[in-house]
C-alpha cells in the first residue's frame, strides 16, 4: 500500500527532543512530544498512550 503522498521523500531521522504529560487519566494518558526533523524543523505532536489497550489493524488486498 502506497501514501497519497508518493513524492516525498525523507532521508535523515527525526530526533525526540523530550515530552510533557498533558493529561493523566484512568484509561490513558496525553502527551506533548517535542521532535526536530531531518531538516532541522522543530515540531510538537499531541500523542495519546493508552494503558493495557490494545489494537489491530486488517489489511486486505487492494482488490478486495
Amino acid at each position: 500500500m502506497r501514501a497519497a503522498t508518493d513524492d516525498i521523500v525523507v532521508t535523515g531521522t527525526f530526533q525526540l527532543l523530550g515530552e510533557e504529560r498533558v493529561f493523566a487519566g484512568a484509561v490513558f494518558d496525553v502527551v506533548r512530544a517535542t521532535f526536530r526533523a531531518p531538516d532541522g524543523e522543530e515540531f510538537d505532536r499531541d500523542i495519546v498512550r493508552a494503558k493495557d489497550a490494545v489494537a489491530v489493524i486488517a489489511v486486505a488486498p487492494p482488490d478486495h
